[in-house]
This record gives C-alpha cells, sequence and structure tokens, in this order.
C-alpha cells in the first residue's frame, strides 16, 4: 500500500470515528400526534365592571376582558399536514383587594382552535371560546353582593412563534360580550351587554 493510500485510509477512520458520535447525539425528531398542554396569559380590554375609589385617591377597575388566564387541554398536531387543533379548559379571571375588602371577576372559558403551521417557526389559528360560569363577587366591609352573567360564546384570533420543540407564545385578539343575568340571585331586567373584547399574549407548552 503506497503511502497516499495509508493516508486516505487513516483519515476515512478518523472521520467515521468523528461521525457515528455525532449521529448518535443529534436530537431526535417530535413525531407524537397528541400531546398535554399547559396554558398561562395575560389579557386586557373591555368594558368597565367594576371600579373602586380608594381613601387615597387612586382608583382601579375591573374589566370585562381581564386579567389572567390559566388553562389545560391537548394539541393534535396532524401528521400529513400543517395543521393543528387545541382545546383547552381554563380559568380567567381579575380582581381588586383592599384592606376592608375586594371584588373579584372570573368565569371558565372552554376554547377550541385550529391553527395553520405554514410558515416556519410561527403557527396561525381561529377558533371558539365557550365561557360558562362568569360572575362578578364583592365583600366590601362586610357586604356581600353577586351578579351572575349569561354563559356565551366569542371567537378568538391568535399567531404564535415557536419556542423550542413544545412550546408557543401566542398574541391573541378575544371578541366576546357578557349580559348580567341576576343580582344576589334575583333575576334583573337586561339592560344590554358588556364588550369583552380584548388582546393578550400567553406561552402553551405540550408535554
Amino acid at each position: 500500500m503506497s503511502a497516499l493510500s495509508n493516508v486516505l485510509f487513516a483519515t476515512g477512520i478518523a472521520l467515521t470515528a468523528i461521525a457515528a458520535p455525532a449521529s448518535a447525539q443529534a436530537p431526535a425528531v417530535d413525531d407524537r400526534n397528541f400531546y398535554f398542554a399547559l396554558f398561562g396569559g395575560a389579557t386586557g380590554g373591555g368594558d368597565r365592571l367594576a371600579e373602586v375609589n380608594y381613601s387615597n385617591g387612586d382608583r382601579e377597575s375591573i374589566r370585562a376582558g381581564g386579567l389572567v388566564h390559566l388553562a389545560a387541554g391537548v394539541v393534535w398536531q396532524s401528521p400529513q399536514l400543517p395543521l393543528s387543533v387545541q382545546a383547552t379548559v381554563g380559568w380567567h379571571a381579575d380582581a381588586i383587594s383592599a384592606r376592608n375588602g375586594d371584588v373579584t371577576f372570573y368565569r371558565w372559558p372552554i376554547e377550541v382552535l385550529g391553527y395553520w403551521h405554514g410558515v416556519p417557526n410561527w403557527r396561525l389559528g381561529a377558533g371558539a371560546r365557550f365561557v360558562n360560569g362568569a360572575k362578578l363577587e364583592s365583600d366590601v366591609n362586610g357586604f356581600t353582593d353577586t351578579v351572575t352573567f349569561k354563559d356565551t360564546t366569542g371567537f378568538v384570533i391568535e399567531a404564535g412563534f415557536r419556542l423550542g420543540l413544545r412550546g408557543w407564545i401566542n398574541l391573541r385578539y378575544i371578541d366576546e360580550s357578557y349580559e348580567a343575568e341576576s343580582f344576589n340571585s334575583f333575576i334583573v331586567t337586561p339592560t344590554g351587554k358588556s364588550s369583552a373584547r380584548s388582546a393578550g399574549v400567553n406561552v402553551v407548552w405540550m408535554f
């Protein structure tokens, strides 16, 4: 074997030895179709539902589109098409607290959204939002009041950017409204709907 052949043979062995560990350490492709998902975010907007005046002159409001939204659910990813579906059950609430009491607005939304993944690292989606059990509760200076709202349906538009292999950070717009049904368990006369149009940001992580 010539000197040149020996060099080429040794180089080939060295490259094989380097390539083997590199392929062994390459990240696995996540080809699952179903995932569990956790969702957390914040929203703002909508009509004012309650306002608190503090003794120092400050004011704070609860609006129909706020504030903290936590949810859990499932995500299905199509194996052939750049499409996915996300379904979640959540808790969406805002609150004002002071030394003499607090005011809370909360509801339980169910969301079903479809997404298109046609642009790398992005997803665009829209879907329906079914809101149940919406209540505005106040307990101030020992007096308790509760306004119960009718269940309602709205829609969501969302744009998300990928975080790693299983996460998304999303910008969203929600369009829905609330109509009071009762006050302290007494049926009330309809006085119109409160707009809960809002915008927000959230993070979804899949497991």
